[in-house]
């Protein structure tokens, strides 16, 4: 079996750093997995796994794992400032979290908004100045076909059929049918329908009924409208009453006649709340 030579390990891992645009700093091997101290093309000093800077070498995807922290940082503001630019714009952020971030812009006449970078890297700009920067004509057959484009896009339709500008209030409706009155601004910025959001963050119905026949009992209510919503229940023996569904299935609890049947034997309290008598 060959010797391990821990020199021949540091010259290889700094060859590897190299190709990779950093310096090795370390002028000892702490094994393929130990840290190391390196230094990027700005100065910045990282550590990071030798194996990871050896593999990293290899690599033929662009996909690194040693990149100087501080450089993507410094290259993804970059890249967001090169966006506003593009449009006469700034982007007003001093640090760059990802391209799913919103971030603070303003245009070129001063007007503000935030939005994600990824929708200004497709294109994406100032609403106020689309709708000022066309003439009335060309603004109203134009941004009435964007308004309808974009509720498509959210799986649904814009239902009004002239264009009044971005402020006015336009009626639109959901793939599950529900309608409201929104912005023109508010609908090219992608906010939609707020009843699907709520609907999704509910706890089905059925999942309360479920919980009520394990008992014995039964979930009177059709609607479901969050866990702290009271809804009406019945147990076995027939007595109603309401709680929130938080109390069943958090706390326990169950019907409050029964309760009180098991723990008195006053008789005119028992023929209160016994329904059999």
């Amino acid at each position: 079996m060959a010797k391990f030579v821990p020199e021949e390990s540091l010259q290889r891992l700094a060859g590897a750093a190299r190709s990779r645009g950093l310096t090795l700093l370390s002028k000892e091997w702490h094994g393929s997995t130990g840290q190391h101290e390196f230094r990027c093309g700005r100065g910045h000093v990282l550590l990071r796994r030798a194996d990871y800077v050896i593999a990293d070498s290899q690599r033929q995807d662009g996909r690194r794992k040693t990149r100087c922290p501080l450089c993507a940082r410094i290259d993804g503001l970059d890249r967001l400032i090169e966006l506003a630019a593009r449009h006469g714009g700034r982007c007003l952020a001093t640090e760059y979290l990802g391209m799913n971030t919103p971030y603070e812009w303003e245009c070129a006449r001063g007007h503000r908004w935030s939005v994600q970078a990824e929708n200004i890297s497709q294109g994406s700009w100032c609403a106020k100045c689309w709708a000022k920067g066309n003439g009335l004509r060309k603004r109203l057959a134009d941004g009435m076909e964007r308004l309808r484009e974009k509720a498509a896009t959210l799986g649904g339709e814009c239902l009004d059929t002239s264009y009044i500008g971005l402020k006015k209030r336009y009626r639109v409706r959901c793939a599950k049918g529900h309608e409201w009155e929104t912005r023109g601004a508010h609908l090219l910025e992608g906010r939609w329908c707020k009843r699907c959001v709520v609907d999704q963050l509910r706890t089905p119905i059925e999942v309360f009924k479920n919980a009520a026949r394990e008992r014995g009992g039964l979930c009177l209510s059709t609607e479901s409208h969050g866990v702290k919503v009271r809804l009406q229940w019945q147990c076995a023996k027939g007595h109603v009453w309401e709680t929130s569904p938080e109390s069943i299935l958090t706390n326990g609890s169950w019907c409050p006649s029964c309760a009180l049947l098991e723990r008195t034997k006053i008789p005119w309290k028992r023929r209160r709340y016994d329904v059999d008598g």
